[in-house]
């Protein structure tokens, strides 16, 4: 077992996250996740998305075009480029400290960067892996659109910018 312990707040509670070590061989599925915010003490509602996207990290390449080599152009390695994070859920009909924290980054310029840890959880709920991302702050704040001709839940998207991102086994 990789045991990671994080002392994560989570409305009045403090639990111990532990990485537990998958001995199955199959595909984990995408469903079971969670989002914490280490530090912050966000109700249990700030931390619920039903997507979260941008686990992505690519490396950046610049062409090097050789003289008198018309075959190919070298690829030289630059720096890790990581697109934005973006968290989605539900509209709740109760005060949102996450969207606060969102709204005074964006309308105020009020930016107060946080760490976001998305965990991804097997059966028994325990973390398998972990993608830690550093100096998270909000640059946009988008509501789907508001359709009578339709009976869908109101969703809205946080996308975030962050300094730094590792991925955790």
């Amino acid at each position: 077992k990789a045991a990671i312990d994080y002392a994560i707040a989570n409305n009045r509670k403090s639990i111990t996250i532990v990485m537990a070590s998958v001995e199955a061989e199959y595909p984990l599925p995408g469903f079971h996740f969670m989002v914490t915010f280490p530090g912050k003490q966000y109700p249990d509602i700030d931390t619920r998305f039903q997507e979260v996207s941008g686990l992505i990290s690519e490396l950046e390449t610049v062409d090097l075009k050789e003289g008198g080599e018309n075959r190919f152009v070298h690829k030289l390695p630059v720096r890790a480029k990581y697109p934005p994070l973006v968290l989605k859920r539900a509209i709740f009909p109760v005060s949102s400290e996450l969207l606060k924290w969102a709204d005074r980054a964006i309308q105020d310029l009020d930016i107060e960067p946080l760490d976001i840890q998305v965990f991804l959880l097997n059966e028994e709920h325990q973390p398998i892996k972990k993608w830690l991302f550093t100096k998270a702050y909000p640059v946009k704040i988008e509501t789907s659109a508001l359709n009578a001709t339709k009976n869908e839940l109101v969703i809205e998207s946080i996308e975030l910018v962050y300094q730094f991102a590792k991925k955790e086994e």
